[in-house]
């Protein structure tokens, strides 16, 4: 009894702390479960929401052009954007999400507005405003009961802004979704009342900008949030439609709403408003781009907070298991004050606390507590010898050890075998998990292979093995028009082909070997082998497998693919050894009946030669008047062959190679800004010999495509023809592939220039993909048809339409290439203005104290 009495107080105190502080962190793991379900399904809600809103936007401007009379391949021919697709992809994403998060009744009403094609435009937008307010009102209570679960713990990570930040910014994504259907709504008058709509406008405008100025100011320093904030600052589409939504604004609250003029009127402003459509989308997707990374910011806030609470919970655990095994020592310490067998149970205990564990093994006589005692302390013997053995596995990180499933002896021995179990089955969770980041850190979240980083860190390793009689090889590999999968059928099947694509080089190459995604539609594979041929036989291994096709949910289709491969050498630096394999690649996808390329003797040759030639290229340019000359080609009218105009062509006196051809050295410089140092010297050139020309000739320069879309091209022509008397005497030349990038860019630039009295001539006019639409809003003088035209006679009906397009633009035509005179008689004839060819002349360095220029006989 006195046993009993002693050790009461001891279990009772440990008891009550256990119950006590183990109840309180329960509840704290039980609230972060609950905060993080609330969260993942808020996440969800938000998405559909803004999914839904997607749809009606959708769905409104689809109706809304067929009410007013528009057809949609119009749109998709001014904005690249098919509407029933993006309806379609739009509702599967929206189905999916009403089927995760059981909502019955909203699914019930979205199928019925669907269903429902006789409401018009403007009703059937109110009706999906109508769902997504409904879906806001649950997530609203969402939010509000995981912020105030999350006041309520006593934990802080940073979960409570980062649920802030993704509630502004799921408010700004709508705003701008709004301002997409308010925008255009309002630009015609027959959809919606254009004056309601654009207070909307500015309301829902005015709420964006709250929203992006309240999630600057919370969210944390670190957050990836804030590298979207500022792409969305730097955003080209973002600036582009605000600033249509500004001036929009400005002139509806100077002028007043406008109305409907009909069809015609409708048409005629496509031209303005397809690049604030498309525009206005890219705003939207950049976004849902800051939504998705704010809920990725709360999820693993979340997370953090559930790993905090459970670690809570194992150490009070620990902690109270320590209590009780302090408490039972206390008994038996206290044991050595009762008679004899109590002393000599004192000493079997006293050897227990000294870890010897068997000793307590012998019988031991005595009263029944005694005995019962001595009892008690063989099963904690046996349970202490048993967890110290756990423990020992636990600290070496053993969670297999034979010793965590070991049966028990007693009631204490079977709560600190719980005790380990959990602890041992948290650290498993926690390995677990580790090892999963640690996986999705190195690998391609899609296809599952090695992402761009881990292989890198593959091909430094190799380079770093010893010597051995193998060589790492580098095998790039890049999927052929795997773009028009994409437009073709989805992104969700590119993705999915991706995957197989994935799957079949692992197959292909074997455990052997280790295959990465570089990203988009590039791979790379490293192997040892024997020497570069046996890296490029197993490239055509890789080239037959990729070659069968592909199924897929919506047929087949067959991918090719293109293979660079390399050779590194141990010491190699990896970033050189990818650039070879990449050079090798580029040459295989340019050769089209080449699809492996080894980085031979040959490429290297090449590589050194680029290398060679920049070099050379850089000191030319530091003594250009030494090796740079000007070659006259005349361009004549085509009745009296009268010299109107002389082109300037560069030459290179390149030491040690003769006279240089531009074509061997043009194109490279074009890759960097040397082309534009090049550009001003020939345009100084140029303007120097203008003098020297007859009166009333012309001369035309021809100007780089890199350089027109440098922001200092204005300036940079400028600086030279500035205080020169040239009006109307200097052309300069920009090729049609030069507008591809930016036409409305290109457009200001050279109307700039004419507006200082250049001439602005279209270079190989014809092999661009120049729009009429497009080509009518280019400022320009005289167009230059291609002589691939000029000399097939076969395409003398589309040369007499390039020379009627060209005289409808306003603008004289030059026919290039004339090396006939049969040539010559039937540009004439279709009435080209000017012509120039070997036919007349060939390029050659002028001699102006001859009259060069006099006529076509000085000019041949």
């Amino acid at each position: 009894m006195l046993l009993v009495a002693l050790s009461l107080p001891a279990l009772i105190g440990a008891s009550w702390f256990g119950i006590v502080e183990s109840s309180a962190a329960g509840r704290s793991v039980s609230q972060s479960d609950s905060v993080q379900m609330s969260i993942e399904r808020l996440v969800l809600l938000t998405e559909v929401r803004t999914r839904l809103l997607h749809e009606g936007n959708w769905d409104a401007t689809a109706r809304g052009i067929a009410e007013i009379g528009i057809d949609p391949g119009l749109v998709l021919t001014f904005t690249g954007v098919d509407l029933n697709r993006e309806l379609e992809t739009n509702q599967s994403r929206v189905d999916e999400l009403l089927e995760q998060l059981d909502l019955p009744e909203i699914r019930r009403a979205v199928d019925g507005i669907r269903a429902d094609d006789a409401t018009q435009a403007a009703r059937r937008g109110a009706q999906y405003a109508a769902l997504e307010n409904s879906l806001k009102a649950e997530a609203d209570t969402l939010f509000d009961d995981a912020l105030r679960t999350v006041g309520e713990m006593d934990s802080e990570n940073g979960l409570t802004d980062a649920l802030r930040v993704f509630e502004e910014a799921a408010e700004a994504h709508q705003s701008i979704a709004r301002e997409f259907t308010l925008y255009f709504g309002a630009q015609f008058a027959s959809l919606t009342d254009a004056g309601a709509d654009t207070e909307l406008l500015i309301s829902s405008r005015a709420n964006r900008i709250t929203s992006l100025d309240e999630i600057d100011r919370i969210a944390a320093p670190t957050s990836a949030v804030r590298s979207v904030l500022e792409q969305m600052a730097e955003s080209q589409a973002t600036q582009t439609f605000d600033g249509a939504i500004d001036d929009f604004v400005a002139q509806t609250l100077e002028t007043g709403a406008g109305e409907n003029e009909g069809l015609a009127a409708v048409l005629g402003q496509l031209d303005s408003i397809a690049p604030i459509f498309t525009s206005s989308l890219e705003s939207t997707d950049v976004y849902f781009s800051l939504l998705t990374v704010a809920a990725d910011d709360v999820s693993l806030a979340s997370a953090e907070m559930n790993q905090s609470a459970a670690a809570r919970y194992r150490t009070i655990l620990l902690s109270s298991i320590a209590l009780v095994v302090m408490s039972l020592f206390f008994v038996a310490v206290a044991q050595r004050a009762i008679t004899q067998p109590s002393r000599r149970l004192a000493a079997a205990a006293s050897r227990i606390r000294n870890g010897d564990f068997t000793a307590n093994e012998e019988e031991n006589g005595g009263p029944r507590e005694i005995r019962v005692a001595n009892n008690a302390i063989r099963e904690a013997a046996f349970s202490l010898d048993l967890a110290q053995r756990q423990a020992q596995a636990l600290a070496e990180g053993d969670l297999d050890h034979v010793s965590l499933t070991e049966p028990t002896r007693g009631s204490l021995g079977a709560s600190l075998q719980t005790a380990v179990r959990t602890l041992a089955t948290s650290l498993q969770l926690k390995d677990k998990f580790q090892h999963e980041l640690e996986f999705e850190a190195a690998h391609d979240g899609l296809t599952q292979v090695a992402n761009r980083r881990e292989s890198l860190a593959q091909l430094e390793a190799h380079l770093r093995s010893p010597e051995t009689d193998t060589v790492t090889a580098v095998l790039f590999v890049d999927l052929d028009n795997f773009k028009s999968v994409n437009d073709a059928f989805g992104h969700q099947t590119g993705d999915e082909i991706l995957r197989l694509v994935a799957d079949r080089l692992h197959a292909t190459t074997g455990t052997d070997s280790f295959v990465g995604r570089l990203g988009g539609d590039e791979f790379v594979i490293l192997a040892e082998t024997h020497d570069l041929d046996d890296a490029v036989g197993l490239g055509r291994t890789v080239l037959d497998s990729l070659a069968d096709p592909y199924d897929h949910g919506l047929g087949s289709v067959h991918i090719g693919a293109s293979i660079g491969v390399a050779i590194g050498q141990p010491g190699d630096k990896p970033a050189e050894v990818l650039k070879r394999a990449d050079l090798a690649l580029y040459r295989a996808k340019s050769s089209p009946d080449c699809q492996i390329q080894p980085f031979d003797e040959a490429l290297r040759a090449e590589l050194e030669a680029r290398s060679e030639l920049a070099c050379d290229l850089e000191r030319a340019l530091g003594n250009a008047d030494q090796e740079f000359v000007l070659h006259h080609q005349p361009i004549v009218k085509p009745h009296g062959d009268s010299v109107c105009t002389v082109e300037v062509l560069l030459r290179w006196n390149r030491p040690g190679y003769g006279l240089v051809f531009p074509d061997s050295f043009i194109p490279f410089a074009e890759e960097s800004d040397l082309i534009l140092s090049i550009d001003q010297w020939v345009l100084k050139a140029a303007v120097a010999q203008i003098p020297y020309l007859e009166p009333g000739q012309k001369m035309s320069v021809n100007m780089s495509s890199r350089h027109l879309t440098s922001p200092t091209f204005v300036d940079d022509v400028l600086a030279v023809v500035h205080g020169k008397a040239l009006e109307g005497r200097l052309i300069l030349e920009v090729t049609e592939s030069a507008f591809v990038e930016n036409l409305e860019d290109a457009a200001e630039k050279l109307q700039a220039l004419r507006d200082h009295g250049l001439l602005i001539a279209i270079d190989d006019f014809g092999t661009g993909f120049t729009s009429l639409a497009e080509l009518r809003t280019l400022p320009m003088d005289i167009l230059k048809i291609d002589r691939s035209f000029v000399n097939d006679e076969s395409a003398a009906a589309l040369v007499q339409l390039l020379i009627d397009t060209g005289h409808h633009l306003g603008a004289n035509v030059v026919a290039e290439g004339i090396e006939t005179e049969e040539e010559m008689i039937r540009l004439r004839n279709m009435g080209a203005d000017a012509l120039q060819g070997y036919y007349f002349a060939r390029p050659a360095e002028p001699d102006f104290g001859s009259g060069f220029g006099s006529g076509f006989a000085a000019a041949a």
